[in-house]
């Protein structure tokens, strides 16, 4: 496919007349039955004096009953799809080709989806002429939205959703439909939690693929060879179809492993007692932990799982935040003498408490074997009522 030209199809002059001069041939492409779709000539390739009944038909095509990779039009030619490139066969006048250009769903009044595919020139009527790659006016304009680097719901339900991106609606729409027959039909079994998964992985991968041949930014990602923005995109649906999932799914979590939530609650509470020197830390490091207890205790209200990591994510680099804004505080004060250690903000390398005893305030290094008992502090600390749950 070639990545970098793009039309509205639904303006191609071949489907229009297809849709308004032979309704009943497009009707048996809308039924999705047989796997009939439309090959599509690009634009500037068209002549339109030359699109009689014999041609559309020509372009109406199903797979062959009896051969792979043949292909059957709706007046009864034979053509042939391999590596991108659509050929005649038998029963065409003359031998003719087209590239692939792109393809895209669209959809019935049903939300059943059927293809209609972009090739390089008509394989009967005007003859194919070589044409100048042609891009799009719109996108001399067009700016994408970017994709979020922090894939909360509401920054992927923006993204999905964007004024930019009108032909996302319907394959959001059959999405919806979709999600929403799943969480009134399924019902999660402990032991089968593994099920569950691999259906919305299901879900993900095919929204994925239908927003790929509806969207032509999203196609630009696919024909990348920089899979980081591909990837970004599957996180950003996955993370659309969990937050849609969670007040099914998470309350079916919670029924399932209430016994192990309610221990894992008793143990917090038998240890609020706890001190941070009893986790061989300094005690002085507590007053740093404050914004990352509430980070954590937020936990349970979040709706999908990038949501969840980030409230680790937050607490751990609310601690190193903190220290940071201490030890400068320090190093700015007249009164400061003492030499300190140079530290990063990271969470994996916070300035540390464990010097013994300190010259100054939180001014050495903390490693991460040493983050990890500050984790758990924050974690007894913060009372999460459904920690099995969340992180099942």
């Amino acid at each position: 496919m070639d990545g970098t030209y793009s039309e509205d199809l639904s303006t191609n002059v071949l489907f229009r007349t297809l849709k308004q001069k032979y309704p009943r041939l497009h009707q048996n492409v809308e039924k999705c039955t047989q796997g009939w779709f439309v090959l599509v000539p690009q634009r500037n390739s068209i002549d339109v004096s030359s699109l009689t009944q014999e041609a559309i038909e020509a372009h109406v095509v199903q797979p062959s009953p009896y051969f792979q990779g043949e292909y059957v039009t709706a007046n009864g030619r034979a053509l042939s799809i391999e590596k991108g490139v659509v050929s005649t066969g038998e029963g065409f006048s003359t031998g003719a080709s087209a590239t692939i250009l792109f393809e895209e769903l669209f959809y019935n009044r049903d939300y059943k989806s059927f293809r209609v595919v972009c090739i390089s020139a008509p394989l009967v009527g005007a003859s194919p002429r070589p044409r100048a790659k042609l891009v799009s006016q719109s996108s001399l304009t067009h700016i994408p939205p970017a994709i979020p680097t922090r894939p909360t719901l509401e920054t992927c339900s923006s993204f999905l959703r964007s004024p930019a991106y009108p032909v996302n609606t319907i394959v959001l729409a059959k999405l919806d439909a979709q999600i929403q027959e799943f969480a009134s039909t399924y019902v999660m079994v402990k032991g089968y939690e593994h099920d569950a998964v691999a259906k919305v992985r299901t879900l993900t991968d095919k929204a994925r693929e239908d927003l790929i041949c509806a969207n032509p930014d999203f196609r630009q990602m696919y024909t990348d060879t920089d899979s980081s923005r591909m990837d970004g995109l599957a996180q950003v649906i996955e993370t659309y179809i969990m937050g849609l999932l969670h007040d099914r799914i998470f309350p079916a979590l919670k029924d399932i492993y209430r016994e192990e939530d309610e221990h894992m609650l008793r143990i917090m509470d038998e240890f609020q007692h706890i001190r941070l020197g009893d986790l061989g830390l300094a005690e002085d490091l507590e007053q740093h932990t404050g914004e990352g207890i509430y980070f954590l205790s937020q936990l349970d209200h979040k709706c999908t799982p990038f949501d969840k990591l980030f409230c680790f994510q937050d607490a751990n680099n609310s601690v190193a935040n903190s220290l940071s804004i201490s030890v400068a505080a320090h190093k700015a004060s007249p009164l400061s003498s003492a030499p300190s250690t140079p530290f990063s903000t990271s969470p994996i390398a916070s300035p540390s408490l464990l010097a013994s005893p300190p010259a100054t305030p939180s001014t050495s290094m903390i490693t991460a074997d040493e983050l990890l008992p500050l984790l758990v502090y924050m974690i007894v600390k913060s009372r999460i009522p459904n920690l099995t749950s969340t992180v099942a």
